[in-house]
């Protein structure tokens, strides 16, 4: 279980920093999504980022690594409920945004897919 751990504390580390390297881009990014007001999508963004982070921080110490999971689990429900809002409006997103701009990959299927595994993963950590 330590493995799979540090496995997600440096997955969420390597998302946030993308994110917060160039924030304007991860808010535009974001307001693809069209789920919140374009008002609010810098909350949003705020708060993934920072449950993303308080995750990844709580995930690698011990004392905490079980708060660290659900944090995370919630941080993936919350990815894979946006990924799979605009799959299923047919909404064209040519990145993700879950490394920010970097390593983007265009909405599809198999993003929904790697969506699904970290789920599991993170349930994993938080239940298993």
């Amino acid at each position: 279980m330590n493995v799979a751990r540090w496995v997600y504390v440096v997955l969420l580390v390597a998302m946030a920093g993308g994110q917060i390297l160039d924030f304007p881009a991860f808010r535009a990014i974001l307001r693809e999504y069209d789920i919140v007001p374009a008002g609010a999508t810098a909350a949003m963004a705020v708060l993934l980022v920072a449950g993303e982070l308080f995750a990844a921080v709580a995930l690698a110490r011990r004392s905490t690594a079980a708060a660290g999971a659900l944090i995370m689990l919630a941080v993936a429900i919350a990815w894979t409920a946006l990924g799979t809002q605009a799959f299923v409006r047919g909404l064209v997103l040519d990145n993700c945004g879950c490394f920010g701009k970097f390593f983007g990959q265009e909405l599809r299927w198999w993003v929904l897919l790697q969506d699904a595994i970290w789920l599991v993963g993170a349930a994993y950590l938080a239940f298993g």
